[in-house]
């Protein structure tokens, strides 16, 4: 019975969007901190300096192909998920296009990531052709529509891992298939997907897979980029030999070793972890329900463990407006509406679109996500803000 004030004056913040960005891990930062004092050198420098600043990246890089699966050959570090969407994409299609002498075609989806989506468009203009292959109400697409888009030119196949508002897992694996029996190359954007599902190379079968650190408990501004020994990418920044000739700049120290700290221990906690993020959003959902119809949007068999997109409709039957709720709660409870790469937009996210929801249902989505800090408390919290929220906009309509 408190009223929405009271409970703003009484609450704590509360984080629901690890999605968007989590906290970088305590033994992270403990790593990046003694990298800062003690390993200073330039790795590329022959003497003593240099030469423990460039143990410290090969000891790094194998802690990220130990974690991916792969060779230490095979991992290049990037300053995170969109410079690795575009060093994977457009410098593969690149190389092909100087060897196959066409301008080609790539098959992707309607819900990438704005880092793939805009990297799209650029290729497009560019006279590259792009099919996107609707992935439906649930938001997953059938690895057979992939299979029928293939053409002579297809030159890649690029498709997400999980996404990241309605957090559906893709069938990676079924559709590596297709591409392998194609003779394609496939790189997935698995930036949302590492440290809540299982993610090695080997399992999903891909030539090219993106790492985003921030994503997993790691420091923002770095990740990496998985290539398959013989794939051909182009580099796309000029300079001097660093990251095997594939990418010039002085390598960042400091957040790689954050980056591989916290990707080994997303990957050796990955099941306990999960399993909370599980519990922690199912419980949501149940004491949601308290209050709410809850309308869950996209695949709810196939679904990251830690996410939860959904519009919420009261009692009397009107839907919960987000961006308002969103900014009236934004002092202390922390979700978002969409995407938070392109959030503040009160127009119709184009994640929703591809999934066939009305205007009305849209506009209505939230995309809450847990992670391993969160608690009981945390969710209580929440659902008693989001409750409290959806009677003043009932009265006040």
């Amino acid at each position: 019975s408190y009223s929405f004030c009271t409970l703003l004056d009484q609450m704590t913040r509360v984080y629901l969007d690890y999605n968007a960005s989590t906290p970088v891990c305590s033994e992270a930062a403990e790593v990046m901190t003694h990298t800062i004092t003690n390993v200073w050198g330039n790795p590329s420098s022959g003497h003593w300096a240099g030469r423990e600043a460039s143990n410290h990246v090969k000891e790094t890089r194998e802690k990220v192909a130990k974690c991916l699966g792969c060779s230490a050959e095979e991992v290049y570090f990037t300053s995170g998920g969109t410079e690795s969407n575009n060093l994977a994409i457009i410098g593969s299609v690149q190389a092909m296009q100087e060897q196959r002498g066409v301008k080609g075609h790539i098959i992707t989806t309607d819900i990438e990531h704005p880092a793939v989506m805009e990297v799209m468009k650029h290729l497009m203009t560019q006279g590259v052709e792009v099919t996107f292959v609707p992935t439906g109400s649930t938001g997953r697409v059938d690895p057979k529509a992939v299979a029928d888009a293939v053409r002579e030119d297809t030159m890649l196949i690029t498709i997400m891992h999980a996404n990241n508002e309605t957090g559906t897992v893709q069938p990676i694996k079924e559709i590596s298939a297709v591409a392998k029996e194609k003779g394609i190359l496939f790189h997935t954007d698995a930036a949302q997907s590492i440290g809540k599902v299982p993610c090695t190379v080997p399992d999903l079968g891909v030539d090219m897979l993106s790492v985003c650190s921030h994503k997993f408990y790691g420091p923002k501004g770095v990740g990496a980029l998985y290539i398959r020994k013989g794939v051909v990418v182009k580099k796309q920044l000029h300079g001097a030999g660093h990251e095997m000739g594939q990418r010039p700049g002085t390598e960042n120290i400091i957040l790689i070793a954050g980056m591989a700290t916290a990707l080994t221990l997303a990957t050796e906690n990955l099941e306990a972890r999960a399993a909370h993020m599980k519990a922690m959003r199912d419980l949501l959902k149940v004491k949601l329900s308290e209050h709410f119809t809850v309308e869950v949007n996209g695949d709810e068999a196939n679904v990251l463990p830690n996410t939860l997109n959904c519009s919420l409709k009261t009692r009397g039957g009107v839907y919960l407006n987000a961006s308002e709720t969103i900014m009236g709660l934004a002092d202390s409870l922390a979700i978002s509406a969409g995407s938070a790469c392109h959030s503040g937009a009160t127009s119709m996210s184009y994640v929703h679109k591809a999934l066939g929801l009305t205007q009305e249902r849209a506009l209505a989505g939230f995309r809450i996500s847990t992670g391993c800090h969160t608690s009981v408390e945390d969710v209580e919290t929440a659902a008693a803000l989001l409750a409290a929220n959806g009677k003043e906009q009932t009265c006040s309509n």
